[in-house]
């Protein structure tokens, strides 16, 4: 680097920097108030969580899932009945069989 380009981005650092020094020291001089701390994060199983009203989800994922791995560990990832593929994944499907 050259010794303008090194003298011209440390110039504008410090110009950047000193721009911030007085509304930060002004607001503090004047007393205001530093913004409020948010409340701490609840955890997801937290009672007053759990209380909150929540609308009702699109579909319902709970229940028992149970992946059958006694005719082998690989069965489960795909198999038949496949869904009615469209346009370039059905091309995809074609090609894969």
């Amino acid at each position: 680097m050259s010794r303008s380009t090194v003298c011209g981005t440390l110039a504008a650092l410090c110009a950047a920097w000193i721009v911030t020094i007085p509304s930060t020291a002004s607001a503090q001089a004047r007393g205001q108030r530093q913004a409020a701390e948010p409340p701490p994060q609840l955890g997801g199983l937290a009672p007053a969580n759990l209380a909150k009203p929540r609308p009702k989800p699109p579909f319902d994922l709970t229940g028992t899932w149970f992946i059958d791995l006694s005719a082998g560990f690989d069965t489960w990832r795909s198999g038949p009945p496949y869904p009615k593929f469209k346009g370039a994944a059905a091309k995809a499907f074609e090609e894969s069989e």
